[in-house]
């Protein structure tokens, strides 16, 4: 069995992740915090905040970065597909099964 793809969808859906990925990366966790922060001097809530804007900040580089390879796999693939003109079915199952979509560790 052979799979149709259309490719304009594809690259449109890639470009799209990648503008949501820009998105994501433009998002300015820390200077936000900083007033919250000095809000009470000489207790631990500064470094406390500090810390938890850097677990924030991490969490939506580490989610911008996922969308931005799922969008260049699929660009990726679009052109492949483009090249090619058809993939089998297992082939697709094959790239699909390159996104590890499971919960990292964070251990």
């Amino acid at each position: 069995m052979l799979v149709q793809a259309d490719i304009d969808q594809l690259r449109a859906l890639a470009t799209t992740l990648d503008g949501i990925k820009t998105a994501i990366d433009g998002i300015d966790v820390r200077s936000s915090a900083v007033p919250v922060g000095a809000a009470l001097p000489g207790t631990v809530f500064g470094d406390t905040c500090d810390l938890a804007t850097e677990n924030i900040e991490h969490g939506w580089y580490r989610v911008a970065e996922r969308i931005g390879r799922v969008g260049t796999t699929i660009a990726q693939a679009a052109n492949s597909y483009n090249t090619a003109e058809k993939v089998s079915e297992g082939e697709f199952v094959d790239l699909m099964a390159g996104f590890d979509f499971r919960a990292a560790d964070n251990g």
